[in-house]
This record gives structure tokens, C-alpha cells and sequence, in this order.
């Protein structure tokens, strides 16, 4: 390990796994990298809940640990609980279009997000998104889920419209 003020660096590693305090464990981890998505269109089921108990409905992406991911002309109609990414640094969406199934979705208290960037996801760049219904429309993090600071992402000629709650959040 060298270390100076800003930053430390690990050569090589000489475990898959640290323990640490009160049994908890440190794991290694290579994201994954290179992923490319192109002119994909998704359409989902639509809602999932008939207004009794809320059922966390389907995703057209839930994507964890993607360094690099790359979205064009992606988009996705008639999902119940939207798009979430953890942990995926370095991502770019072109074209991104997201319209969700909005019958009865603030009664039925689903997390409708149309693009959540989660837990460190840092320097993204979304361009000309189009987000339609869904709680929020672009979100940086999720309730009361705080183990990274998603940073440095930019959202530019986007259109987000008929949100239930907030068109963009933080949530902190």
C-alpha cells in the first residue's frame, strides 16, 4: 500500500476477502466494463399492484457495478418501478427514453424512478432524455440508502414530464 495525502494505492492483492470490525467483511471486486447498449426497446408488463399491498414491480434495467456503461437510443415503456444503477462510475446515456406505467402509481406507493443513479455512480453525462409519469424522474440516490455519494454528473437537453413527486431529487 502507498499512501500520501490524497489517496492511497493497493498493489496487487494478497486476499479475495478482509475482515474487519465487528465481523464485517471487505471483498474485492472487479466491475464489470465495456457494456454497451444500442437501440433497445423494452415494454413491461405495466403495473404489478392492484391497490391493496404496493409490490416492488418490474425494472427494465437494474444494473450493479458497470464501470463504463454506455446507453444509446435505449428506452423503456410500461414498467412499474423504472431504472437503477449502483455503483457504475464513468456512464454515458444518449437518447434515453423512459415512460412509465402511471395508472394509480402515487396511491399505490411505488418508487418509480426513471434513471436512479445510485450509490456512487460519478461522472455521468445524460443528453437528450426523455422521461414521462415515474415518481421521480432522475434521481441521485435512493431513501435511506446512503453507503456512497453519487458526484459529478451532468444532465443536459433533457425532458422530464407528468412526474408525481419530483421531476429531479437527491434524496439527502
Amino acid at each position: 500500500v502507498n499512501l500520501n495525502s490524497d489517496s492511497f494505492d493497493i498493489f496487487g492483492r494478497s486476499h479475495d476477502e478482509y475482515t474487519v470490525g465487528n465481523n464485517a467483511r471487505v471483498h474485492v471486486v472487479t466491475p464489470a466494463a465495456g457494456i454497451i447498449l444500442e437501440g433497445i426497446t423494452a415494454i413491461g408488463p405495466g403495473m404489478l399492484s392492484d391497490g391493496g399491498t404496493p409490490i416492488e414491480g418490474d425494472r427494465m434495467m437494474h444494473m450493479i457495478l458497470c464501470s463504463g456503461l454506455r446507453l444509446y437510443d435505449v428506452s423503456c415503456t410500461n414498467f412499474d418501478n423504472g431504472n437503477r444503477f449502483y455503483s457504475c462510475p464513468d456512464g454515458k446515456a444518449v437518447g434515453f427514453k423512459c415512460f412509465a406505467q402511471t395508472e394509480g402509481a402515487a396511491t399505490r406507493a411505488v418508487n418509480q424512478y426513471g434513471l436512479a443513479l445510485v450509490n456512487a455512480c460519478q461522472d455521468w453525462v445524460v443528453d437528450d432524455a426523455t422521461i414521462v409519469g415515474n415518481k421521480h424522474g432522475l434521481v441521485q440516490s435512493e431513501s435511506n440508502l446512503y453507503p456512497g455519494v453519487t458526484r459529478r454528473c451532468t444532465f443536459k437537453n433533457s425532458t422530464i414530464l407528468g412526474t408525481w413527486n419530483f421531476a429531479v431529487a437527491t434524496h439527502t
